[in-house]
């Protein structure tokens, strides 16, 4: 069995930030293991193929294709590592690889609860209808709704220790919970992740990765969100876009990465 790979999702729009974030992956973050990319079929696989780069490809909608991490084709790794494209690496990622619990999801917390992805983002109309009332009222005599949201932006697993035919539960209670997963219109993956996996994931100490304000100088993984995404350009003397550790804007370190993907990745 193969020890450890890094997966990563895109689309047409988000292959440059992919191509960026894996060679980001290899030189600050120093990674020895596999690369993995989730397409849509649209996307020709040959190139990356040819770089070494491991494909699955994926049919569903960009917000739910990051399910396919859960996905029987990675069952040949002992260990994988997600992170959202608008992640960026800023020290070496073995670290990361020993804090993980053998049959726990590693992830980062989020400030609220479970119920909140279900009722912040709904309007009241939406949730008084009696079809919402009554998935909620199902959903919580199964499920804490008291208990931590996680974060699904950056992931640690191991695949061997997770239930059979993940992605196929995932899919299926984002099919069941539609009605009031109303986040981004069409709904969101993260409190899907945090239903099916309840009970699986841990907090990781906030020195190794986080969201950009709360990240230390210790931090190996910066979650930037889109708002301060590497590839957007800064204004000027904003330290928002400024990565304190590397020394430069994220953005700098974003176009360099991108330039030195077929030097990093070349074709065998």
């Amino acid at each position: 069995m193969l020890t450890h790979a890094l997966v990563l999702v895109a689309d047409e729009p988000y292959l440059p930030h992919a191509k960026s974030l894996l060679v980001n992956c290899r030189r600050q973050g120093q990674w020895d293991g596999e690369c993995c990319l989730i397409l849509p079929p649209s996307i020709d696989a040959t190139d990356f193929t040819a770089r070494g780069i491991h494909v699955l490809h994926n049919a569903e909608p960009k917000h739910y294709r990051k399910f396919a991490i859960m996905d029987k084709f990675f069952s040949k790794w002992e260990l994988m590592l997600y992170l959202d494209c608008d992640t960026m690496v800023q020290a070496p990622l073995a670290p990361l690889l020993y804090e993980l619990e053998w049959g726990t999801l590693l992830a980062d917390r989020e400030p609220f609860n479970i119920r909140h992805a279900f009722t912040h983002w709904a309007s009241e109309e939406q949730l008084k209808r009696p079809e919402s009332i009554a998935l909620l009222d199902e959903l919580w005599d199964q499920s804490d709704p008291e208990a931590h949201q996680f974060n699904t932006g950056i992931l640690l697993w191991h695949p061997g220790c997770m239930p059979e035919r993940g992605q196929e539960r995932l899919l299926a209670l984002r099919d069941k919970l539609a009605p009031v997963n109303t986040h981004c219109i069409s709904g969101t993956d993260q409190p899907i992740f945090n239903l099916v996996y309840q009970g699986r994931f841990r907090q990781v100490r906030s020195t190794l990765f986080g969201y950009w304000r709360n990240v230390w100088d210790q931090s190996i993984v910066v979650h930037t969100v889109s708002f301060y995404a590497p590839w957007i350009k800064p204004p000027t003397n904003h330290q928002a876009y400024m990565n304190e550790k590397l020394g430069r804007p994220y953005h700098e370190v974003y176009q360099e990465n991108l330039r030195l993907f077929d030097e990093t990745f070349p074709r065998k």
